[in-house]
Formats: C-alpha cells, sequence, structure tokens
C-alpha cells in the first residue's frame, strides 16, 4: 500500500524553487519525504510513498508540501492536507494478484 497526491501549480512558482513533501508513516513519528525541483513549464508534480506497512482504515495521515527557495531552503509557502483510508491493510492481498504490462496472473 503506498499513497501519494498530485500538486498542480495554480500560478507560476519561482524558478530554481524546491517542492518538499513530506508524508506521515503509520504506526511512527517518522516522515517520509520526497523533494523535487521545480522545473520550467512543469504544471503538476507527482508524489508517492514507498510501500508503507500498518495503514489503518480511518486514522489521519497528514501530508505536507512546501515551496522551498532553492539556495536558502526557505519557506515560501505550504499547505497541509490529512487524508484517509477507506480499509485497513490487514484485508489486502500480500502481493499483488496481477502483473505485468498484460495484467497476467501472478504466479504463485
Amino acid at each position: 500500500m503506498t499513497y501519494g497526491f498530485v500538486a498542480r501549480q495554480l500560478r507560476p512558482l519561482p524558478e530554481g524553487s524546491v517542492l518538499e513533501a513530506s508524508f506521515d508513516l503509520p504506526d511512527t513519528d517518522r516522515k517520509f519525504v520526497i523533494t523535487k525541483p521545480v522545473k520550467a513549464g512543469q504544471l503538476q508534480y507527482s508524489f508517492e510513498t514507498e510501500a508503507l506497512r500498518g495503514v489503518q482504515k480511518n486514522t489521519p495521515y497528514k501530508v505536507q508540501l512546501k515551496l522551498l527557495e532553492a539556495n536558502t531552503g526557505i519557506e515560501l509557502a505550504m499547505v497541509e492536507q490529512v487524508f484517509k483510508s477507506d480499509v485497513d491493510q490487514n484485508v489486502l492481498p500480500t502481493k499483488a494478484p496481477l502483473v505485468g504490462i498484460g495484467y497476467q496472473t501472478a504466479p504463485n
């Protein structure tokens, strides 16, 4: 199980700045952090966590997206959102039921 989001810019971002997404990790006080440089002409940025363990239904998981100045790391803007899963992770299969481009049944 992973979680993520796509951020779309509403106005031009400062050239050379950096986007930093931080995700709450289940059952820990650690965060999963991803940084991406702002690129001229790019209108959206996708962020997704690594594989997670311990996701619980209806538990709030906070995500922050910060816009940082490139050279100094000074925070220029920040948006925060809370997400909740509709299912407990323990009800999901332990491996993908389908794999590959043609969605073949996964080997046993």
